[in-house]
């Protein structure tokens, strides 16, 4: 073989190396872990001409736990903001809203969530859908992320959801 092409083979090698340690270098970082949640204000709109129809406006604060990764502080404070549409004939639900989350420092992982009802009996029922991290302030700025979770009532007023995101942390 001449040095022309073991140079370039090796050259081809190096890339191929810098590429796979490139990514894995901005891969993000598995996340799992579970809010806790109370609802603070709670406030139902009939829908008008629609019997069993309504949409809430809600607040809720809690805290997060770390089941796996270290994406977030553990033990952040939670507020959501969110609307659900919920009709009763039909049995259907549907969610959006915004959470903010606060770590021990101040620092803060601003969210988007959106979901439907899933099963059960419509207020013990399941809610799932899709969370994406839109920004962060302080050792949070530049995150990104995206994920699922599913939500589950525990009592009036309360729940808890269990989620796994991939974190990409600020360098």
């Amino acid at each position: 073989m001449s040095a022309l092409r073991v140079i370039a083979l090796f050259g081809l090698i190096a890339l191929f190396v810098g590429v796979v340690a490139l990514g894995d270098a901005q891969a993000g970082e598995k996340f799992r872990g579970r809010s806790v949640m109370y609802f603070v204000k709670w406030e139902r709109i009939d829908v008008p001409g629609e019997e069993k129809h309504f949409v809430v406006a809600f607040e809720a604060k809690g805290i997060n736990s770390n089941k796996e990764g270290k994406a977030y502080g553990e033990a952040n404070v939670l507020r959501q903001a969110a609307i659900l549409d919920i009709d009763l004939k039909t049995e259907e639900g549907y969610v959006i809203g915004y959470e903010e989350a606060t770590d021990r420092d101040g620092n803060k992982i601003y969210s988007k969530f959106e979901g439907r009802r899933e099963k059960g009996a419509f207020w013990q029922s399941q809610w799932k859908g899709e969370t994406t991290i839109l920004r962060g302030t302080g050792k949070y700025e530049g995150i990104r992320g995206k994920g699922t979770y599913t939500g589950y009532p525990i009592a009036p007023m309360q729940s808890y959801s269990d989620w796994e995101m991939e974190v990409e942390l600020p360098r």
